[in-house]
């Protein structure tokens, strides 16, 4: 029987990342967040329940927050297709984005219309 200090241990091999990416992601998931924690104060009255404290910095601040963060969203998520293309192939990358987009699409669209009932 092998002792602790017998056995060796191989390191587990850490993938790279692209450190720059990953502080830019939490920095625009923190705005996501700001932006939907300020939806109830903010100038607009599309919140269902309406408040009296209204903050008129919230306003532009939507409107320049609105304006970027998807698009840089999407944006990261671009910089990783080329790979993942040239990984998995042409035919088989798009097979697999439309089963996963096709089955999410599916079951939002099975839940929207039988909750509006608009199959009656």
């Amino acid at each position: 029987m092998k002792t602790d200090h017998e056995i060796s241990v191989k390191p587990i091999a850490k993938k790279s990342r692209l450190v720059f990416l990953d502080n830019l992601k939490v920095a625009l998931i923190l705005l996501v967040v700001a932006h939907h924690a300020g939806q109830a104060y903010g100038p607009e009255n599309d919140w269902p329940i309406l408040s009296i404290a209204k903050s008129a910095i919230l306003g532009p601040f939507f409107d320049v927050n609105g304006a970027f963060f998807m698009g840089l969203f999407f944006l990261i998520s671009a910089y990783f297709l080329p790979p993942s293309i040239d990984r998995k192939g042409g035919r088989d990358f798009f097979k697999e984005q439309i089963v996963a987009l096709g089955s999410s699409l599916h079951c939002y669209s099975d839940y929207y219309f039988w909750t509006n009932n608009l199959f009656c």
